[in-house]
């Protein structure tokens, strides 16, 4: 699907090859395809990437467009988790609004998704808070890296992080100011959005980040930290991953 997308990242551009032709291309070197069908397939792993770049740069906030199938893939990936979620839970027939789901974005009762009311929830899309666990203090530079770039997108609110390393390397986000020890082992501090690296008019709203430092290192204290949660929608993720605007909007 040209939806999954691999980045290739070079000195001076950036080009989005689907995973699909990648693996097309994988599949004809194993194979010792003839070099006519090699070159099939890069022309065609070459257009989608050049289509890729308009579907990354849609704005975030108010009226953009989508590509073709966009709300339909959505509805289709809510209805299968509503559906899942109520399978786990064992309850028949499915209802998103008995499995904990947003029941606004569903018609009544059942897992079936209301594409007018999603549409409506997409154009004012709420905030998230994103919750980062880290504990490898030579990976500073990324994580900073990390941080700071959620740092600059709107649909950001809070920045959780986790700090499951050594109490004595407790990181401090180059881009937060007014750090403060709101009690032993919880730090705070606001991030101001930067463009371009020259200040933000002000206008944005800034993004808080609070850091924890846990006792122990443990996956399970991802899930410890629900009060510390200002948001409806949170995205838990490590310290390796970084998700773009338009990814965050799709959660959001």
């Amino acid at each position: 699907r040209r939806a999954n997308t691999v980045r290739v990242a070079g000195p001076q551009h950036e080009r989005y090859i689907s995973i699909s032709n990648f693996l097309l291309l994988r599949h004809l070197a194993v194979m010792r395809t003839p070099p006519l069908l090699y070159l099939l397939a890069i022309a065609h792993g070459a257009r989608v990437a050049r289509e890729k770049p308009k579907m990354r740069d849609a704005p975030v906030h108010g009226a953009r467009t989508q590509p073709k199938g966009y709300w339909r893939a959505v509805a289709s990936e809510l209805r299968n988790y509503c559906t899942c979620r109520s399978d786990e839970s064992r309850v028949a027939p499915a209802d998103a609004g008995a499995v904990g789901l947003n029941t606004e974005l569903f018609v009544p009762g059942t897992c079936r998704v209301d594409k007018d009311a999603l549409r409506a929830h997409a154009a004012r899309p709420a905030k998230l808070t994103i919750v980062v666990m880290a504990y490898l203090p030579d990976q500073w530079r990324r994580l900073d890296r990390l941080v700071c770039g959620y740092g600059k997108a709107p649909l950001v609110e809070k920045v959780l992080l986790l700090w499951n390393g050594p109490g004595d390397a407790v990181p401090n986000a180059t881009c937060a100011d007014a750090w403060r020890e709101t009690r032993p082992g919880f730090l705070s501090a606001t991030m101001r959005p930067y463009t371009r690296g020259a200040p933000a008019t002000g206008a944005e709203a800034a993004v808080e980040l609070e850091v924890v430092v846990e006792k122990r290192n443990t996956l399970l204290n991802r899930y410890r930290h629900a009060k510390r949660v200002p948001t409806r929608s949170v995205v838990l993720q490590d310290d390796d991953v970084f998700h773009h605007a338009a990814t965050l909007d799709a959660f959001a």
